[in-house]
């Protein structure tokens, strides 16, 4: 499971920097970045720069999203991807050094500086057979990038892409997290979205979508592990990350742990502050599903 780190915003100027940062930043796990601080021969030799989706601008970020050569733009960039990212001396480096390199771009050590950067400039994550690439749209800004992310899985030489996140944006500096799991002899793919409904308090959310890999098309597909208030079972889970004021009630809540060490966890709880108060509520899984206790 994403290891989140928690939201303590005490007062205003906290609030603005969580809330009105300029960037963005989808991140992956500090302990991978702490591990791999260089850019070895290898590692560069394997690296390969993501490609930029290309299409023609819209005047209004609206009109881009729903234009015909963006879509068009999309499907020729999935092939681009399959075949960029086909060597396999690309797959045999860990996600860490090579996003170590793209800073780089030479063998060395990082700096602290581009220690720093690192945390705020990660596109690619996952193992040796299923990554997340992530690029910025070039036609559709709304208050910060916008995001498209897309799921690699490689079977053999064959690599086969799927767009998973489309034009996501958010103002939240951790925008983009991934973990896999196994469950039954099944991979599973926890594709993690983070947001703000853009309010003063904000209210911070976490979109969880999960898929498999369909045995046939080796694309991704959605997996439905969740059962929502109305009783249908779906591939997102939300929960809400909180600004507090109040920081015992801030050392309270923590986010939902649905893997725990590569495995789906039998429970997870989600944490709401209700009249300065924690309350807690456990989904526990079923055979089938997730399902509120």
């Amino acid at each position: 499971m994403a290891n989140f780190s928690k939201i303590r915003c005490l007062g205003l100027v906290l609030i603005f920097l969580v809330v009105f940062h300029p960037g963005w930043r989808a991140s992956s796990t500090s302990v991978q970045h702490r591990r791999s601080l260089g850019c070895s021969p290898k590692a560069l030799t394997a690296y390969r720069p993501i490609p930029q989706l290309d299409y023609p601008c819209e005047s209004h970020p609206e009109d881009n999203l729903n234009n015909p050569e963006r879509a068009e733009a999309l499907e020729a960039y999935l092939t681009e991807l399959e075949t960029t990212f086909s060597d396999p001396n690309w797959w045999a480096v860990s996600v860490a050094e090579l996003n170590v390199c793209s800073i780089t771009n030479q063998v060395r050590r990082m700096t602290a500086s581009e220690r720093e950067m690192l945390e705020y400039t990660t596109y690619l994550y996952g193992d040796h057979s299923t990554r997340l690439v992530v690029s910025v749209d070039p036609c559709i800004w709304y208050s910060s990038n916008t995001l498209n992310g897309f799921i690699l899985h490689r079977v053999g030489r064959q690599v086969v892409a799927t767009l998973v996140l489309d034009a996501f944006y958010t103002r939240l500096d951790k925008a983009v997290d991934f973990h896999l799991a196994h469950h039954n002899g099944e991979k599973l793919i926890f594709v993690y979205s983070n947001t703000s409904d853009g309010s003063m308090p904000p209210t911070l959310f976490t979109t969880c979508t999960v898929y498999t890999i369909d045995p046939k098309s080796h694309r991704a597909t959605p997996k439905k592990l969740f059962q929502d208030e109305k009783g249908t079972v779906t591939n997102q889970f939300e929960w809400n990350g909180y600004v507090f004021e109040d920081e015992k009630l801030a050392n309270q809540w923590y986010a939902p742990k649905i893997v725990h060490k590569g495995r789906l966890s039998q429970r997870f709880t989600i944490c709401t502050p209700i009249n300065h108060r924690m309350t807690y509520s456990t989904y526990t899984w079923n055979g089938k599903y997730f399902k509120l206790k």
